[in-house]
């Protein structure tokens, strides 16, 4: 009897995610499709295979993400599919658009997760600034010149001081971290294994640190698949 209904809530669980899930990725299609007709700048779509986890802990939780990002107006739409654990999901969406609309949305099997600030979100869009050399919004950075081989540009945004690292001898964006007053929030991204993307020179890999509400989590990420400027499509 007990297993009955323990398989029955765990039928139900799985069932009700799974209709979660395919609205969740419905609303990131439809607002990806939108957002890509809107544009009149380049368009980015991104897939990359990841893995997370909090510091002090041994596993690693894998996730794959789809990301999109157009400029003209700035938007970035993404979609991550979580797994902690045994029949345990995480669906999670995240938008930051040109009105300064930030959401956040998960999808969730069996237990709680903590959930990053609204300020998190808005801090990985501009971590994505290196997926775009050309991007005007580079102009609004200071860059200082450290040595024969690096050198930094800062930007203060709503709050936030933000600041990318590059290495002089290949233009190549070598770290960015954000970071929010004292409110704890901090975020940091190291980039590598560059390759050749059209007129771009980007990062195939690359690590993120996140802080907030007392807990650090670590991810490392590649990318799978990276297109420029062509039509929406769903992985």
């Amino acid at each position: 009897m007990v297993f009955s209904i323990a398989l029955l809530l765990v039928t139900l669980l799985i069932t009700l995610d799974s209709i979660g899930s395919k609205r969740l990725r419905a609303k990131v299609i439809r607002l990806g499709r939108q957002f890509f007709a809107e544009a009149n700048g380049p368009t980015l779509r991104m897939r990359y295979k990841a893995a997370v986890r909090r510091e002090g802990r041994k596993s690693w939780q894998p996730i794959e993400a789809k990301l999109f990002l157009t400029t003209e107006p700035w938007r970035v739409v993404s979609y991550e599919d979580r797994t902690p654990g045994f029949l345990v999901s995480q669906k999670v969406f995240r938008l930051v658009d040109d009105k300064d609309i930030e959401q956040e949305k998960k999808i969730l099997s069996l237990f709680p997760q903590s959930s990053p600030p609204p300020s998190l979100t808005k801090m990985h869009q501009w971590a994505f600034l290196p997926w775009l050399p050309d991007h005007p919004d580079w102009e609004l950075v200071q860059w200082a010149v450290h040595d024969s081989v690096s050198k930094s540009g800062k930007y203060t945004k709503d709050g936030m001081e933000l600041i990318w690292r590059m290495e002089s001898t290949s233009e190549q964006i070598s770290s960015f971290q954000a970071m929010m007053g004292e409110t704890g929030v901090a975020l940091r991204y190291e980039y590598n294994q560059y390759e050749t993307m059209g007129n771009y020179q980007v990062p195939m890999a690359f690590t993120i640190e996140e802080e907030y509400s007392g807990q650090k989590y670590q991810y490392r990420c590649d990318v799978i698949d990276l297109v420029y400027d062509e039509d929406f499509a769903w992985w």
